[in-house]
């Protein structure tokens, strides 16, 4: 009981000093500049058997199918496709991706690898909740959908 009382006194604390960051920081992320240098976007999707990670930055592509991280492949970005990924970010608003719901279950029995995006911005990182890996919530869809398309390419050259 005290350990649960202690979980919900942290989180509601942590949740009441990031509001104040969150707030200032929501009218620049739309801005082209500071989409440009300031943040870098991670996929990852994990079950017993598969792991995936994906990282999209400006200068760097980071991909690993490896659970511990051992054997990760680095790319340089290019520019079409962090224009591709900026683009689709500027569409997000990071404040609601901890509100966002799953459109599926399957991840509960192993039906499905659990994923998570995350969004760092100016040291801050905005995560969704997991949800089932190929079955993102609509407002992320799109950019979770390029950075797997994103990585297949890299991985067929």
């Amino acid at each position: 009981m005290k350990f649960l009382f202690f979980m919900l006194s942290f989180g509601a604390l942590t949740n009441s000093c990031n509001s104040s960051k969150i707030n200032t920081l929501s009218n620049t992320h739309n801005d082209p500049e500071n989409v440009q240098n300031d943040i870098s976007v991670t996929y990852t999707a994990m079950s017993r058997g598969d792991a995936l990670f994906i990282n999209i930055s400006k200068d760097s592509i980071s991909i690993s199918e490896d659970r511990y991280m051992k054997d990760v492949e680095v790319y340089k970005c290019t520019k079409e496709d962090w224009q591709a990924i900026s683009t689709l970010l500027k569409d997000i608003d990071y404040e609601t991706l901890p509100k966002l719901k799953a459109p599926t279950d399957k991840r509960l029995y192993d039906g499905a690898p659990i994923a998570v995006l995350k969004i760092e911005y100016n040291n801050i990182a905005f995560s969704t909740p997991g949800f089932d890996h190929g079955f993102p919530p609509d407002k992320i869809q799109e950019i979770v959908n390029r950075m797997i398309a994103i990585k297949n390419t890299l991985k067929k050259e």
